[in-house]
């Protein structure tokens, strides 16, 4: 299951679909719901925050959930109706500050990669292996 489906999320659905993987994604963004269904893809339209509609694509039954959100007072609203209704589903959630993903620390959730970390790993792993470094 994926939760967000911008950037993100489309570029996490692609990996999915070149494993040959099954998913589902929830996206709020209505436009972006179309664009999807144009193009065949399993997208809906909704507010992961809401249990209903968590429950309504059987999260419960989702061997993992990924979410990739950009904001952040609409991620914690997320994680906590996914945890309220997972318990034992694999959880990785992209935040984008440390202070977001201390503020998840009580949630149940398997793996919280913060960007601004990851990403400067990245960055400086590429430099270094260009031999950029003096």
């Amino acid at each position: 299951m994926l939760i967000g489906f911008g950037r993100l999320g489309q570029h996490i659905s692609k990996l999915i679909q070149k494993e040959g993987l099954e998913f589902v994604a929830i996206e709020n963004d209505i436009q972006a719901v179309k664009n999807a269904q144009k193009k065949g893809l399993p997208v809906i339209f909704g507010n992961a925050a809401q249990k209903n509609i968590l429950e309504s694509v059987n999260i419960k039954d989702a061997s993992a959930v990924i979410i990739a959100l950009g904001n952040s007072q609409k991620l914690n609203h997320v994680c906590e109706a996914v945890n309220d209704l997972t318990h034992n589903v694999t959880t990785i959630v992209k935040v984008n500050y440390l202070e977001d993903k201390e503020s998840l620390s009580e949630l149940n959730l398997t793996h919280i990669i913060v960007e601004t970390e990851k990403t400067a790993v990245a960055m400086f792993t590429e430099a270094k292996k260009q031999n950029y470094w003096l």
